[in-house]
């Protein structure tokens, strides 16, 4: 049941996951099962309700030396994901291959025949070393530029070294910018980690997905692929909007944290970004 804001309060609203024990998207969220806290201070949660925006996905695809025994199961649970994803509702898809350089191979799009043609066009570069934060953080860029309203970055990407120019800080502000969830998938074992380069995807990763409602996924392999693709467009397609009451203020919040009021579910969720 919905609460009426204080006339002090302004709405804000999150898109939040909201997952069971299993790691199943749960479709009973209540506003009484989610906590909202900005800065440490609760903040009363209004509504609770299916998000139905359409999302803007840029899939972002490692062909490089170290990916190209895995590039077929990759394919194979792109397609599907997006098989999923473009059945349900009016969601924007690009594809964006970085093997050696960051390459747009299918621009955002709802046509299912496009994104897998696109797919089929994406071929190994067995000499090619990948720049993940470059591609990360050019299509933060264009993002930003779409004025997307609900965007989400999902990378996938041998466990290797970094070969691209831009580091953590950069790339960071860039996807803090477009208000955009994160989702990295890195494939271990397929290929030689070197220092600083690991260090950079891990930070990347790490503080890329946290508290937005993204994740760090890690197979060993290709094997897997396609069902952790599957769990992926899943959970998106089962998200929720919530609405919590927030009050007037000077400064924004430094940090809001989303959580669950239940022991059984698992909640993450990034706020929607405000557009002028």
């Amino acid at each position: 049941m919905a609460a009426a804001a204080s006339v002090q309060s302004i709405e804000q609203r999150m898109y939040v996951s909201a997952l069971d024990a299993l790691g199943a998207p749960v479709a009973d969220l209540s506003a009484g099962d989610v906590t909202v806290r900005e800065d440490g201070l609760a903040r009363e949660v209004l509504r609770g309700e299916s998000a139905t925006d359409p999302m803007q996905i840029a899939l972002l695809v490692d062909n490089s030396a170290a990916m190209w025994r895995y590039l077929g199961d990759v394919r194979d649970g792109l397609a599907g994901f997006i098989q999923r994803v473009g059945e349900a509702g009016e969601h924007e898809i690009a594809v964006v291959a970085f093997g050696e350089r960051p390459v747009i191979v299918a621009d955002y799009s709802t046509s299912l025949v496009e994104l897998g043609r696109a797919l089929a066009r994406i071929g190994p570069r067995p000499d090619g070393n990948a720049p993940l934060l470059d591609a990360v953080y050019n299509v933060s860029q264009g993002l930003v530029r779409r004025e997307a309203p609900r965007p989400v970055v999902v990378a996938v990407t041998a466990d290797s070294t970094e070969y691209g120019d831009r580091r953590p800080p950069a790339v960071l502000q860039a996807l803090a910018d477009t208000g955009a969830t994160l989702h990295g998938v890195a494939v271990t074992g397929a290929g030689t980690v070197f220092g600083g380069g690991r260090r950079y995807r891990d930070e990347l990763f790490a503080q890329g997905t946290e508290g937005v409602g993204g994740q760090r996924i890690e197979l060993i392999g290709g094997e897997g692929f396609g069902d952790v693709m599957g769990a992926l467009a899943d959970e998106l397609l089962s998200q929720y909007v919530v609405t919590y009451a927030r009050p007037v203020l000077l400064i924004p919040p430094e940090t809001v944290e989303v959580a669950s009021a239940r022991r059984d579910l698992t909640i993450r969720g990034r706020i929607v970004p405000a557009r002028e």
